[in-house]
């Protein structure tokens, strides 16, 4: 009997870690990483990539993404204006060219608010991009 409820506090443990570590922490938004798309039909009719990554050095961004195997193409000098706790913005040479929030994709009701990476920039354009994704 003893080893059963062992047995039951320890998976009981075990599972609670594991809860922990798959739920995401608003304050933890770190824009720096690598994104899947997450297609969201009303928000990115389009997307031109399956996959971006964002490396940050000298307080900007270099966003890195193909075009369905055609590239690797970059953005280059992207900064990030902070609009609030769930909120950057992304601009490029003074244009905005997305953002980076936390929040529920729309398709997805009742699901758990993550964040997500929007970019477009020289949309039609044979190394532009429309992309929208959640961090791997």
């Amino acid at each position: 009997m003893r080893k059963l409820l062992l047995a039951l506090i320890v998976l009981g443990s075990l599972a609670g870690c594991r809860k922990e570590t798959l739920e995401v922490n608003p304050a933890g938004g770190v824009l720096a990483g690598r994104y899947r798309v997450e297609a969201d039909p009303i928000r990115c009719a389009s997307p031109t990539s399956t996959w971006m990554e964002v490396v940050r050095g000298d307080g900007v961004y270099r966003f890195t993404y193909d075009r369905f195997r055609k590239g690797p193409y970059t953005l280059e000098g992207v900064e990030a204006r902070k609009m609030d706790d769930q909120k950057y913005e992304l601009w490029l040479n003074g244009a905005r060219v997305g953002q980076y929030t936390y929040e529920t994709m729309i398709w997805q009701a009742g699901k758990p608010k993550n964040w997500i990476l929007s970019v477009r920039h020289d949309e039609g354009n044979p190394t532009g991009v429309e992309f929208m994704g959640v961090k791997e």
